[in-house]
């Protein structure tokens, strides 16, 4: 079903468009720090930055990160990109808005954000955390959760690890409230 959600987002708007309605806002993934593949495997909405207004986190589970060393091959470690509310109505000129923030994974191949939920309040601060699946971290899956507040912080704030190798752990996250 996540596979053609990206999809059906395309044909609802192609036919808006094709109609004559406005689309309201387009967002795409920020393409200098490296490829983004399936942008929009998942996508979660909450107050990440405790501002009062809604905001957007998009997952790209297979999308590249450049390595430091230019001669190397890109890190395909998985991201995913928030975007600070509100969005700004209108087609931008066809422009998308790039993400206030994105979020790499740690390492090649752990497939962070095959999975991404609003936490709740985790952490006690009065902002909502977001919950990232990484379920081929260390062959076991993992999640982490990154807590909300202005400035959002990029460093996770606590880190699940699964047990027993293919445990597969983080291929699905949901909201824990608080």
């Amino acid at each position: 079903m996540k596979r053609i959600f990206p999809l059906i987002i395309f044909l609802l708007v192609s036919a808006a468009r094709a109609q004559g309605l406005p689309v309201i806002t387009a967002i795409s993934p920020e393409l200098t720090s490296g490829n983004c593949l399936w942008f929009g495997w998942d996508i979660a909405g909450g107050d990440f930055n405790g501002d009062g207004i809604g905001d957007i986190a998009v997952a790209s589970p297979r999308s590249d990160m450049s390595h430091p060393d230019p001669d190397s091959a890109r890190l395909v470690c998985g991201r995913i990109d928030i975007y600070f509310g509100p969005l700004p109505p209108g087609d931008h000129d066809g422009i998308s808005l790039p993400p206030d923030i994105t979020i790499f994974g740690e390492h090649p191949g752990d497939q962070f954000g095959i999975s991404i939920a609003n936490a709740g309040d985790f952490d006690g601060d009065g902002c909502d955390d977001l919950l990232v699946g990484a379920n081929v971290l260390d062959s076991k899956g993992g999640a982490y959760v990154f807590p909300g507040g202005s400035p959002f912080d990029t460093s996770p704030c606590v880190t699940f690890l699964g047990e027993a190798l293919v445990d597969n752990f983080g291929y699905s996250v949901t909201g824990i409230g608080d």
